[in-house]
């Protein structure tokens, strides 16, 4: 203790020799790069934090208590702010049994993904062969009856979420396949409601996601007499003028749209649109008839988390009522989509947000394509995207 205190009083009076000094400042660069480490793997990434200044709305004392936490778990492999971690950082034997889940295969589609980022991923996860019903058994579905079939094959899932099939427990996969999903007929006004919670994510030669979900909206009522409402209010912050948002959109989004929904009983769906990030590498393309065309992924939240005992609870302050007839729209979406138009569909992405999906049933948030795909590959899947949902909506 004494000899700290004396190289700290050095350092104050400006004493220290030569390889002192070095040892001093590399000891403050590795706190440094490490703790810009830990903000990014936090969301506030080295652009956001000195280039772009785009997170006034980020209080100091929050970061550096986030900061001190991820330091604490990184040091520790402790969670400072759940006791219960003490104990289970004594039993390493608990933290070993979803390793092994992962290693021997039962655990499918796990991959480290920060819940701050866009729903990036590696596309490598994404391929895979479905085996889906053909069209001559589209009515036969109790495949579904098991659950691990349905995950590897239609979903995936980010590792920070340690995923387990006992998430999906709560749920019969083979009811929310066949579950019938219908518009509100006998009701004048619009019948599906798209927004973007991010309206200026584009894509390459200037098209937004405003743009396709116009057209999309053409396409569905002029070809299937379905009435569209698109919302295009912005939800950035106020002193925010670019494309990368800051936070608290979905907060922003929520009382606007459920006004909306107030104001339009006749709305049975809901599709909150967005454009994915991936890395600058990866192309969401396929092609169909001809076209090459932006690939759709769905989001479903599932606002469930594993406790430190390895145990499945909802997160706390994220209900969302609607989370089963959420899995049956993207799910049926998706199988129409295989069935029809394979390649356009990527897997279902499982998190444990709820993000815009719980103020109305059938909601589902669409990420279409991604920023490496041009605007005629974004504009070619509006028809194939509008066609399938007519059929799930038995409007086709």
């Amino acid at each position: 203790m004494q000899k700290i205190k004396k190289f700290l009083m050095d350092i104050g009076q400006k004493r220290l020799c030569f390889k002192e000094m070095i040892l001093f400042y590399s000891i403050i660069g590795v706190f440094l790069i490490g703790s810009m480490i830990q903000l990014n793997h936090m969301g506030y990434t080295p652009t956001i934090l000195l280039v772009q200044n785009v997170m006034p709305h980020v209080q100091v004392e929050s970061m550096e208590k986030k900061l001190f936490y991820h330091w604490m778990n990184f040091m520790t492999g402790i969670k400072w702010d759940e006791p219960s971690s003490f104990i289970i950082d004594l039993t390493p034997w608990r933290k070993q049994i979803y390793v092994e889940r992962v290693a021997s295969g039962e655990v499918k589609g796990y991959f480290d993904q920060d819940e701050n980022s866009y729903l990036a991923e590696d596309e490598e996860s994404q391929t895979y062969n479905p085996q889906i019903p053909s069209k001559s058994q589209e009515q036969d579905y109790t495949a579904f009856q098991d659950v691990a079939y349905v995950y590897k094959n239609y979903m995936t899932a980010p590792g920070k979420m340690e995923f387990g099939l006992d998430m999906l427990d709560k749920w019969n996969f083979y009811e929310l396949v066949t579950q019938p999903i219908e518009l509100k007929e006998q009701m004048q006004g619009p019948q599906i409601l798209i927004f973007h919670t991010h309206s200026r994510e584009a894509f390459i030669g200037g098209l937004t996601v405003v743009d396709i979900a116009e057209a999309l909206k053409e396409r569905l009522e002029t070809a299937y007499g379905i009435s569209v409402l698109h919302v295009t209010d912005a939800f950035y912050e106020g002193n925010n003028e670019g494309s990368w948002p800051t936070g608290g959109e979905y907060e922003r989004m929520e009382p606007v749209i459920r006004d909306i929904l107030e104001q339009n009983p006749s709305i049975s769906v809901v599709i909150d649109l967005h454009r994915d990030g991936v890395n600058e590498g990866v192309h969401l393309v396929t092609d169909i008839n001809g076209k090459q065309t932006a690939r759709i992924m769905f989001v479903n939240g599932l606002c469930l988390n594993r406790n430190m005992a390895g145990e499945v609870e909802e997160k706390e302050g994220l209900s969302n009522p609607y989370i089963g007839d959420n899995l049956a729209f993207s799910l049926q979406t998706m199988v129409q989509m295989n069935q029809q138009y394979p390649g356009l569909s990527r897997k279902i992405y499982l998190n444990e947000w709820r993000y815009s999906t719980h103020m109305k049933p059938y909601s589902l948030l669409m990420e279409w394509g991604a920023q490496t795909n041009t605007s005629e590959e974004a504009m070619n899947a509006v028809e194939p995207v509008a066609e399938i949902l007519a059929k799930v909506l038995q409007k086709d």
